[in-house]
């Protein structure tokens, strides 16, 4: 109720005298100056002796969360470590305060577990949420109820304000890389069937054949870079007539990479490997040379999700309510 007085009353304001506020607020003259003393070292408000409490400038200033689920922890890529520093680096640049929570969520439907997310919220300490790598659909929805502009990393399409890599481009620049080298046969490695029902759709209409590996990432208790080493195995093991692998996950693809080489097969001779792979992480550096990446950009993301997020917060609808960024070849392979 505080913070909202204070940005009714504005930068350099005078707030009502604090018998007055503890009236108003009703609350004990205690509790209003422990809140008052809090708020000063937030830099909101300043007391002046003998002139009273003054807002200051920084109540314009917005606070923006970056929220991640449990994908945060789950087969952990530098991808996430690239979405949250880009996401400090804009929102702090605009002279704007930057929270991160790492949440862990609670089996119920109704309250995350993370007790200082939920204190900022129902605080109004937050005035936007850009949410990535979320568990469930009931989290999102927990966090869209709190009334908050929220923006998602996510491909659901219950959140109305999305931005999302443009899997249906990552898609078609691997198939055009295989068809334009003749290959003979295609082992796809996609961590969902969203992507890979499409991708298999596609080389059929080439008229290339293919295997999929079987990803059961909710049976198997195992990072992406152990999956993608254990299917690559069992696919090289099968003495399939391949000649291309199609990857859809940059840290499938380092743990195929591991399982190629144990099979004594040199990527760019007897295997062309086309995978996706995100720009300036480390995740697949050692091998860059030998493969065709189809690169995204992280930091295209957090300049799409943070612009569209500032428009929300200053209750105006973004031209677009779902954003998609293209992924583009950077390195072609021998």
């Amino acid at each position: 109720m505080l913070r909202a007085l204070m940005r009714e009353t504005g930068p350099e304001g005078r707030l009502p005298r604090v018998s007055e506020l503890c009236d108003r607020l009703q609350v004990s003259l205690g509790t209003l100056d422990r809140v008052l003393e809090r708020l000063e070292r937030e830099g909101l408000v300043s007391r002046q002796r003998g002139r009273g409490l003054f807002v200051t400038a920084a109540i314009n200033r917005k606070t923006v969360a970056l929220v991640f689920g449990r994908g945060y922890d789950s087969g952990f890529t530098p991808f996430w470590l690239q979405i949250e520093s880009k996401c400090r680096e804009r929102v702090t640049a605009a002279g704007d305060r930057f929270r991160f929570f790492v949440d862990r969520w609670a089996d119920s439907s109704e309250t995350p577990s993370h007790d200082e997310l939920d204190v900022a919220l129902h605080a109004h300490e937050i005035d936007g949420l850009i949410v990535a790598a979320p568990s469930n659909l009931e989290q999102l929805a927990w966090l869209q109820n709190q009334g908050v502009p929220l923006v998602a990393l996510t491909e659901w399409s219950e959140v109305p304000y999305r931005v999302l890599p443009n899997h249906d481009s990552l898609i078609k620049l691997a198939v055009e890389v295989a068809a334009k080298r003749a290959a003979r046969h295609v082992l796809i490695l996609a961590p969902n069937p969203t992507t890979r029902i499409p991708l298999e759709t596609q080389l059929r209409e080439r008229g290339i054949p293919f295997t999929a590996a079987e990803l059961d990432f909710k049976r198997e208790s195992l990072t992406h870079e152990e999956y993608g080493y254990r299917v690559m195995r069992d696919l090289l093991d099968r003495g399939l007539n391949a000649d291309t692998v199609v990857s859809l996950d940059d840290v499938l693809t380092r743990g195929a990479l591991m399982a190629i080489a144990q099979a004594g097969l040199t990527v760019g001779k007897d295997l062309t490997v086309i995978t996706h792979a995100n720009r300036n992480t480390p995740t697949l550096a050692p091998y860059a040379r030998d493969l065709i990446l189809i690169e995204l950009d992280p930091e295209q993301l957090v300049v799409a999700a943070v612009d569209m997020l500032e428009r929300l917060m200053l209750g105006r609808t973004p031209p677009q309510a779902k954003v998609l960024i293209d992924p583009v070849i950077r390195v072609s392979g021998p």
